[in-house]
């Protein structure tokens, strides 16, 4: 839990874990004004792999994925002492289903937290080994269950069903790991969309929102966070898994800080599409 005694622990969460949930009663803050001043006229560091082709579901997402990030800079222009992936993972996947509700399009709409039948297993195959996630999936027929989808995008040709996770990720030279968490919350992710049926889309999506975040005294000096998240945003600690990949640190919130000094700069995103599975009377994989 992150408040004014206990720091961020590395780690994956899902939107059950018990976050604050209003700014007063923890500490993002600015060191000082002259900083604030500062961190205003920094640039954002921003960017997006694999949302350009034409032949991938995952450029589809493009328009969404570009709301969302100007979601982003926005928020933290008008709330620079709040960031919205500060709480947790269903407060982040909120404001990727905002993002689809605000394009001028009209177009793009999602839904959230619904209920749904389940899957409850999967296939071996497709359940990820080691650091790598198959490129394949397929969903084992067998018993269903009661459950619920974490988000559905759709902009009436195509429907995307997103099973999310959120990984908390320490960078920095106080880290062990650059990556260990990442991996973690990919697999998560990748595992539930396996659990999805075949009628929830027509493209069923891992999606991964990493935090990354850097210890007290790692980064004082002027310019110290940008340079460790552009180093360890060029590691590519996720791989060659993820089909799309974004990445946003807008520059007012460069510096964000909470009473325990520690640096939280900015968010990516991470999707990796699951190929559909095979129907419930087949047991081969598409």
């Amino acid at each position: 839990m992150l408040n004014k005694k206990t720091p961020a622990k590395a780690g994956v969460f899902s939107c059950a874990v018990d976050f604050p949930t209003r700014i007063g009663e923890h500490a993002l803050f600015f060191s000082n004004a002259l900083l604030k001043q500062e961190l205003q006229g920094m640039k954002d560091i921003s960017g997006m792999i694999g949302f350009h082709g034409s032949g991938s579901p995952v450029a589809k997402l493009r328009p969404v994925v570009q709301s969302w990030m100007e979601i982003l800079s926005t928020y933290s222009r008008r709330n620079t002492n709040d960031a919205l992936w500060w709480y947790n993972e269903r407060a982040t996947l909120s404001s990727l289903a905002g993002a689809a509700w605000r394009m001028t399009s009209g177009r793009w709409m999602a839904i959230e937290e619904f209920s749904s039948t389940k899957r409850t297993r999967a296939r071996a195959n497709a359940v990820p080994v080691g650091d790598e996630i198959s490129s394949h999936g397929g969903v084992e027929s067998g018993s269903v269950s009661p459950g619920r989808v974490d988000l559905l995008l759709t902009n009436g040709r195509s429907n995307f069903a997103i099973e999310a996770k959120q990984a908390w990720q320490p960078i920095g030279r106080e880290s062990t790991d650059r990556g260990l968490h990442v991996v973690r919350a990919m697999k998560a992710a990748w595992k539930d969309a396996g659990h999805l049926m075949l009628d929830e889309g027509d493209h069923r999506l891992a999606c991964t929102f990493v935090v990354p975040y850097i210890a007290p005294g790692v980064a004082d000096r002027a310019g110290d966070v940008t340079s460790l998240v552009e180093g360890w945003l060029a590691e590519e600690v996720w791989g060659s898994v993820p089909d799309g990949v974004a990445y946003h640190f807008p520059g007012t919130t460069r510096n964000l800080r909470s009473v325990r000094e520690y640096v939280y700069p900015g968010v990516v995103l991470l999707i990796k599409e699951r190929k559909k599975a095979v129907k419930q009377q087949r047991s081969n994989q598409l």
